[in-house]
């Protein structure tokens, strides 16, 4: 009888021959292995994660304007990334910053680079945009009292002091230097004296005042040189009984547009806005009064002061009652004046109120 003969692959041969134990020992120590190596593989892989480097910062943003002309409030928004402190400054004027998206304002006309820093740690990185502020055509004059009496409108209209009572306070925002303060004892401020003629028949005033005491107390007053008999133009004062009266110059004192309960030591803001026949009042933006009157003429006066005015003997100003030739000066502070040429909306002197 003829066997025959298997040949097997030899790895089967190979694992006949290998006893149990060792088997055994083959399995463990290769599991080990797969460990040792899975193992090995988590820690590069961490390694790698923990030396990635840190993402870049990257500066940017976008600004609004609040307000159409100067002096122009702009509201910066913040638009950077991986920063987490932030320096901002505008070239050309005095403003600066660290808050994420500050709200600044710009005095005066011209072209400004506004200019963000934003860091995290050492990494840094910065940007720039332009803006251009314009002056509001119908601007006449804008008084700001930051430290001067110069109009920082640019049209070259410089107030002189009647007094040397004058000195720059906070404002009423707490701004240091910014605001006129008349003194206890009364200052005055003369406009230059073409500045309300030039106006025409459509004026607006507007100006922030502090008054120590609502009795006797000018806010705006112009007279006619050598002719006190004819010197009856009222304008902005308050008469012996605290009553704040309004007019621009018509050649007739009556009518005025009065307001009460108005309170010493407190800022208020006063405009005073007229068109051919039509004034109006406003008081911290509310209407209080208006008058249908002869058209304004500025031509009936040549001298035209803030916190200053002539009462002639015949006592033609309402309210003002004297026996002889009398002066009075403003007691207080005065804030942002701003004289224009044009009749002014409700909506207009609401901003200007809530700037």
């Amino acid at each position: 009888m003829i066997q025959q003969l298997i040949v097997l692959p030899l790895p089967y041969h190979f694992l006949c021959s290998i006893n149990i134990i060792t088997m055994k020992k083959i399995i463990y120590y290769g599991i080990q292995a797969l460990y040792l190596l899975a193992i090995c593989c988590s820690c590069k892989k961490d390694n790698t994660a923990a030396m990635a480097p840190a993402p870049k910062v990257k500066a940017a943003f976008t600004l609004e304007k609040l307000t159409a002309y100067a002096p122009m409030r702009i509201q910066l928004l913040n638009t950077s990334q991986n920063a987490d402190s932030y320096y901002w400054t505008i070239l050309g004027s005095d403003n600066a910053g660290t808050m994420a998206s500050p709200e600044f304002q710009i005095n005066r006309k011209g072209i400004y680079t506004i200019k963000l820093v934003c860091t995290r740690g050492t990494l840094k990185d910065s940007v720039t945009q332009q803006i251009v502020v314009e002056n509001d055509p119908a601007m006449k004059a804008l008084y700001l009292f930051s430290n001067n009496w110069a109009d920082s409108s640019d049209y070259g209209n410089r107030i002189n002091s009647g007094h040397g009572l004058l000195r720059a306070d906070p404002d009423r925002k707490g701004q240091a230097r910014s605001c006129i303060n008349m003194g206890t004892m009364g200052g005055a401020l003369h406009l230059p004296d073409d500045l309300l003629r030039n106006t025409g028949t459509a004026t607006t005033i507007s100006m922030w005042i502090n008054a120590n005491t609502i009795i006797k107390n000018p806010l705006l007053g112009y007279w006619k040189g050598d002719e006190p008999a004819v010197v009856n133009t009222p304008s902005i004062y308050f008469d012996e009984t605290g009553k704040l009266r309004l007019k621009f110059a018509t050649g007739k004192v009556a009518p005025q547009i009065t307001v009460e309960g108005l309170t010493a030591d407190t800022w208020h803001h006063i405009v005073l806005t007229g068109n051919g026949a039509i004034q109006k009042a406003y008081v911290n933006g509310v209407l209080q009064g208006t008058i249908n009157s002869d058209p304004i003429n500025h031509g009936l006066m040549n001298t035209a002061a803030l916190g200053y005015m002539y009462v002639p003997s015949n006592s033609t100003w309402a309210g003002l009652f004297n026996t002889t030739w009398s002066s009075y000066n403003f007691k207080g502070l005065f804030d942002d004046v701003r004289i224009y040429n044009k009749m002014l909306s409700e909506d207009e002197v609401m901003a200007l109120f809530e700037e």
